[in-house]
């Protein structure tokens, strides 16, 4: 064989075998990505984020910083839930990626990655926009979150396929986020009240005026005695210790602006008064197109003990004044929304609080 038909021979056949190994890695599975187990937005500078909007299909929610601290922008700034933001970014920051690839547009229509404010795509294929701001507004972080993933039966089975502004990848995360929604509901601070029983020196109800039922007692560990009362019928002590526990661990559903209900119609109203000087006013109403709400007020009363004290005393006085009086200017401003059977345990009717006679055994 001449030598130059080898060489031509030996040019075809490594031609070839390129040719095949370029073959082998087209069709061959991908290996697992680089970046696998990476942080997904690791380097997000947590401390520029001035703002934070989530916006769904049907529902959006903007949080901001004033003065320091987070409201909700969509409640006429009712304070949202600082501990539920620190979690939300701390969840995206600490997220890792398991798993990258491209998504065609029906893969993206299919895993809930479709734009929210995109026309034409039904809503259980669009995902939440997420985006993260700083003082000037300018986009720190912007990401998609989509379907969370889901095994064979259609069950979920943690983690959620997310993507990121600029890039055409897909990213599956080991952080559900499930709990985090585009609703301003779901980011208003729910904790209200925070009084235990111990603390009550009395409850009572009243219309307008005019006491419905009322219950004092000289010291914190004493049974409440009845003050006003219907006359000849017996208090349901397991009653009056709900209603006496209603102050602790108050919790809402949501605000409302006070001035979008008429508050006249505040007219009977839950008073408890407490030994170190607070009183608070619940005030319940059904209405009929928002549901249940309560309006409540908070003040202060030293304690007529107290009033010759000093030192401790005073001071201790004064922050609940001062505490009290803070309250007062959040709870002035909004009306609440209630879950049914908190509202149902703000109990204004004497008969509900008397106890049924019972026939003796024969």
């Amino acid at each position: 064989m001449k030598v130059k038909t080898l060489l031509i021979l030996t040019a075809l056949l490594v031609v070839l075998i390129g040719a095949g190994v370029m073959v082998i890695r087209m069709n061959a599975p991908k290996a697992p990505d680089a970046a696998m187990g990476a942080y997904l937005i690791r380097n997000l500078p947590v401390n520029e984020i001035e703002y934070i909007t989530l916006e769904g299909p049907s529902d959006r929610v903007r949080l901001e910083k004033e003065s320091g601290k987070w409201v909700v922008a969509d409640r006429s700034g009712y304070p949202a839930d600082f501990s539920r933001i620190i979690d939300f970014v701390r969840a995206l920051r600490e997220a890792k990626t398991g798993r990258r690839f491209e998504a065609s547009p029906g893969t993206l229509a299919r895993l809930s990655l479709l734009d929210p404010s995109s026309e034409g795509p039904s809503d259980e294929n669009k995902g939440t926009r997420v985006r993260f701001l700083d003082a000037g507004e300018r986009i720190l972080a912007n990401l998609l979150l989509g379907s969370p993933r889901s095994s064979g039966s259609g069950a979920a089975s943690g983690g959620r396929y997310v993507s990121i502004e600029g890039s055409s990848a897909v990213y599956l995360i080991d952080e559900p986020l499930s709990q985090y929604k585009p609703s301003p509901a779901d980011w208003v601070k729910k904790e209200l009240l925070d009084i235990p029983a111990s603390k009550i020196q009395s409850l009572a109800c009243r219309k307008d005026s005019e006491y419905l039922y009322r219950f004092e007692r000289d010291e914190s560990g004493d049974p409440f005695e009845p003050v006003i009362f219907p006359s000849g019928e017996k208090v349901d002590e397991q009653v009056l210790k709900k209603l006496s526990e209603v102050p602790a661990s108050f919790r809402i559903d949501d605000v409302l602006p006070v001035s979008q209900i008429d508050q006249s119609a505040f007219n009977t109203c839950l008073e408890y008064r407490f030994f170190d000087g607070r009183i608070m006013l619940l005030c319940p109403l059904e209405n009929d197109e928002a549901g249940p709400l309560v309006r409540i007020s908070a003040g202060y009363d030293r304690p007529a003990a107290d009033k010759k004290d000093s030192g401790l005393n005073v001071q201790i006085d004064e922050e609940t004044a001062v505490e009290t009086a803070e309250l007062q200017d959040i709870v002035s401003r909004w009306v609440f929304k209630l879950s049914r059977w908190r509202f149902d345990s703000l109990i204004t009717d004497p008969a509900e609080l008397t106890a049924d006679e019972k026939d003796p055994a024969s």
